[in-house]
Order: C-alpha cells, then structure tokens, then sequence
C-alpha cells in the first residue's frame, strides 16, 4: 500500500509529446507514483498493483473535492483489484495532493478532462499501448469520466467504462434526491423510526426549490444524513472501513466540496457552476462497453438517475448491476457482489 515519494515528472503536450522516463516495472505488487505536470496543474499519479496483467483500471475519484487516497486505502476494494490488475489513482486538480491554478478559468470541466487525457498518455508512454485500458468512475468522477467519453475519440482509448453511482444530470440528480428522501422519511416517521432525525431530513428537502443553489445543496447533503439512519435500520450494509473513509465514500458533492479546507471553496464554485447542467442529451454518444453499477438506496445519486443514464448511452454492449443493500459506496457496502460484476465485465472486455 502506499503511499510513496512521488519520484517521476511528466510534462505532457496534448495531441504534440509527452516526455518521459523509462518503461513502468512490470509485475506483481507493483507500487509507483510519479508527477505529471501540466500548463497550469500538477497532479500526483500513483500506478499500483499487477501490471504484468497488462489490464489498468483508471480510477476517477468522487468529488469535487475529494481524493484519490480513500479508494486506495479501502482496501477491501483496492487489494483485489490491485492483486488481479494495475490500479491508477491520481488526484484531480485543486484535490488532495494536486498543486496550480484554481482560478475560474482554470478549473472547469474542459480542463479537468484534458487532465485526464494527459494522465492516459502518460500510462500509455510508460506502459505501452498494447494494454487494455478501464474508466471506472464514482459519483462526481462517473460525470467527468462521461463528459471525458462524450468525445469518441477518446473511447478509442478504452475498452469499457465503468460508471459507478455517476452524475450526469445535475437538476434530475437534486429532484430525484429530493424526492427519495421525502418519501423515505415519511415512511418512517410513519413506522416510528428515529421520528426526530427523519423529521429534521423533512425539514429541510421537503419545501425545497432545486432551481435555488442554497436549497440544492441543502437536499444533497441531506442524503449523507439519511445514509446513517438507512444503515441503522440494516437496509444498507454498514461500509466495514475507518469512519474518514467511511464518509468520503459515501459524501455527496456538496459535503465533499465544504470538507477541503484547502480548496473548498473552488471546489464549490465549480459544484455551483454546474448545479443546472446536464449531460442527458449528448449521453448517446457513448458507444463503448459500460457497466453501471448503483446502489438501490443510493440518495446521493437515486437510482433512477442511473437508470435514466443507463437507458440514454448509445452503447450495445452495457449492463447494470443493482446492489440491493448499497448506497453511494456501493464499492465499500457489498464489496462481494461488486468485485464480480467488476472482473466478469473485464474479463470480458480486454483484449485477448
């Protein structure tokens, strides 16, 4: 487990070179980290795990405002995936151990996926090419891997997305959860459960305006707090990991963004420019092999958002693995049920 010194640099150009250090080891139990320094962000990349496997999982972490470091350090999550493929965690700009410019015109969506298309170059020059190459996106990282994917050359880098609890509509996702939470917490105040919390989570979402950015944020973390009582109750599997991992997993967008001290409030920023946007109708370009996997009490990104995704990508091949006791961690809930659906999906997609 790491983490390492980061040792490497890496400038890259887009679509002109990437100058880089000799070939990536190749093995098992494989640990590297290096740093990739782009016009105006340096990111901290870390490639773990079996790259002789020669399949890489590009993991795209939740946010904004989180990191990459929690999903390494589940490692009920990362060490089977690490001991059976190469997993690549890397910290978006204005996260975790990221450095650059975090002013408006920097940190936006077109930079965020040139990022991501950057750190692809690089796995490919230090890797090589003849590798089979995942997206596996959480939460707010399933949105930027899906504005990533939106561009059909970019699907010619991988050979499947795997979307998981992802956002891609911002007004349905605020609705949805609006709507989930309302229902939830009338039903138990009705059965006499933890009448005072689920009255509280009432409170707040029920009158609500979603058009309002006040408002929307208040229904998003809401979820977070309904996430508790749902594990009271064992409708969801308690997530058996340290409480800081715990609950960046299982944040919303708009906790996650006030959690950076150091960054929140670009990171809200960014979360606030977007609270209206959505992907829904540029969905159909998105050919490639997907699986999308959702928690059946995720309230942070509801279920029907996921099949509303689901049903609007323009890919042939896709599947849609729903954990009946997960919520927005659906990785850390039922880890088990995960795991499979994840390694069929791979093994039946890289290259032979």
């Amino acid at each position: 487990m790491r983490r390492n010194n980061l040792i490497y640099v890496f400038l890259y150009f887009l679509g002109l070179s990437c100058s880089c250090e000799p070939k990536g080891a190749i093995g098992v139990g494989v640990e590297e980290s290096f740093v990739m320094e782009g016009k105006d962000a340096t990111l901290p990349v870390w490639v773990e795990g079996n790259t002789a496997s020669k399949v890489f999982i590009l993991l795209i972490h939740g946010g904004p405002g989180g990191n990459s470091t929690v999903y390494n350090q589940l490692q009920a999550f990362s060490e089977p995936l690490e001991d059976t493929y190469a997993m690549v965690y890397f910290d978006q700009r204005c996260t975790g151990l990221s450095t650059g410019d975090c002013e408006e015109d920097s940190l936006t969506v077109e930079a965020l996926v040139k990022d991501l298309k950057g750190v692809k170059l690089v796995l490919e020059a230090r890797y090589g090419r003849d590798n089979s190459f995942f997206l596996m996106g959480h939460g707010w990282g399933g949105y930027l891997s899906a504005a990533f994917l939106l561009d059909r050359k970019n699907q010619r880098d991988f050979e499947g997305w795997i979307n998981i609890g992802g956002i891609h509509d911002f007004p349905l996702m605020f609705a949805t959860s609006q709507q989930v939470l309302v229902e939830q917490a009338q039903a138990q105040i009705a059965s006499g459960n933890a009448i005072p919390d689920w009255q509280e989570i009432l409170e707040e979402v029920e009158g609500a305006d979603i058009d309002l950015w006040e408002d929307a944020l208040r229904i998003n973390q809401s979820s977070a707090q309904a996430m508790d009582l749902l594990i009271a109750l064992d409708s969801v599997t308690i997530c058996e990991a340290d409480a800081d991992i715990r609950e960046t997993l299982n944040a919303p967008a708009g906790v996650l963004a006030m959690a950076d001290s150091k960054m929140n409030s670009v990171n809200l920023r960014l979360l606030k420019a977007l609270y209206q946007h959505s992907i829904a109708e540029e969905m159909e370009n998105i050919e490639l092999p997907s699986l999308f996997i959702w928690g059946r009490f995720d309230y942070t990104v509801p279920l029907a958002v996921g099949y509303e995704s689901f049903s609007r990508i323009g890919a042939e091949e896709r599947d849609m693995l729903i954990l009946p006791h997960s919520g927005h961690a659906s990785m850390c809930n039922e880890t088990a049920a995960f795991m499979t659906g994840v390694t069929n999906f791979i093994e039946t997609y890289k290259q032979e």
